[in-house]
């Protein structure tokens, strides 16, 4: 039996078992992929999320693969025109997801967490109360897994099956509003984070690993199934609208691939139940447009790890340690998740952009 099982060893479920390993609780990690998967778009570590990977020593770890610091992010809306400095001295960085996701992983194996890869599940465990205790499942070769463990984690996204078996309560949903069309270049000067926000249309543009430039092009959600029968035009007339970009990515080399996906929406979920608590997208998930997911995710595995460790050590009740932190969780995001609904509208005003910088501390946190 484990102290705890983490369904999902990413960005939120490798380090939240790193943490508990490092606690000395025995881990199972279980992931239905082959880790870390295929190359993936960059995302955004900024402020406390580059302030967790110090903390939790892998910053140097970080920067050993190539990724750049940026130290500000440029946002642009018809005349508007905010630049939003990184605070405390503390840069930013864009890893490609690929990258991050070994980074962490390899981390939690290294400070003990047992990793099984492969692993798909496909229920829960319960006792005759009712509570949660372990998960099984059927591992890649077709052989059937039941493990067992204090607390099971979902940290396995969005279509969580942990999230799914306890019946997680959903609320506060949004609508699906962007769809996202990546692609990278080679030879293009970026310093920081730029975003263009134009009519219906959004540009980020960001350096990622290996000297590569990250350009993310944002559409309404149901222009999704037109833009991909033909997205180098739709992409090129969308760059149009912003010349001095266009300038720049004509002058470097483009890698020749797009990577598409729908938004599906936004909500909350419960965080916790008898013997089971979620992590990451599978218990919040907002538009991407203003690019926090990865800091939510590392928050959820700072804070969950902290109110396990407290409840397994200390003996403190460790449903109302959750409660504690999902009503947290709910307050501290509560703007940024109305605030990226409102720009993933794709009409954001330069009055938008001022009431982002208004909120920076927020939404760099």
């Amino acid at each position: 039996m484990f102290d705890a099982i983490v369904v999902g060893v990413r960005a939120a479920g490798a380090p939240l078992a790193m943490n508990l390993a490092r606690e000395g609780y025995s881990v199972l990690g279980l992931d239905r992929d082959t880790l870390p998967g295929p190359p993936r778009p960059a995302q955004a570590l900024t402020g406390h999320a580059v302030h967790r990977i110090q903390r939790w020593g892998l910053l140097e770890a970080l920067k050993a693969t190539g990724t750049p610091p940026m130290w500000k992010l440029t946002m642009t809306a018809g005349e508007g025109l905010v630049e939003l400095p990184f605070r405390d001295d503390v840069a930013a960085y864009c890893p490609r997801r690929d990258i991050l996701d070994r980074l962490l992983v390899d981390a939690a194996r290294e400070d003990g967490v047992e990793v099984r890869e492969g692993v798909s599940v496909t229920g829960v465990l319960r006792d005759d109360s009712g509570r949660v205790t372990g998960v099984e499942g059927v591992t890649s070769d077709g052989t059937p897994l039941r493990e067992e463990a204090r607390i099971v984690i979902g940290a396995d996204g969005r279509k969580s099956r942990i999230a799914e078996a306890v019946q997680a309560r959903t609320y506060n949903e949004l609508p699906g509003r962007t769809c996202c069309f990546a692609g990278t270049w080679r030879n293009v000067a970026v310093e920081g984070i730029e975003a263009y926000f134009l009519s219906r249309r959004a540009i980020i543009v960001y350096p990622t690993n290996d000297g590569i430039t990250s350009v993310s092009v944002i559409f309404p959600n149901e222009e999704y199934e037109r833009i991909k029968q033909d997205v180098d035009t739709e992409i090129e007339r969308t760059l149009a609208g912003v010349p001095g970009l266009a300038l720049r990515l004509r002058c470097g080399k483009h890698e020749g691939s797009w990577w598409g996906h729908r938004w599906p929406g936004a909500y909350y979920r419960d965080l916790h139940g008898p013997g089971w608590a979620l992590a990451g997208d599978a218990g919040f998930l907002k538009d991407p447009i203003l690019g926090q997911g990865i800091n939510d995710a590392f928050r959820d595995a700072d804070r969950i790890a902290r109110a396990i460790h407290q409840s397994f050590s200390g003996g403190e009740d460790l449903d109302g340690l959750l409660q504690s932190y999902q009503e947290h969780r709910d307050e501290v995001t509560r703007m940024i998740y109305q605030a990226s609904d409102e720009f993933a509208q794709l009409l954001v005003t330069p009055s938008m952009l001022t009431s982002i910088a208004n909120y920076a501390d927020a939404m760099l946190a």
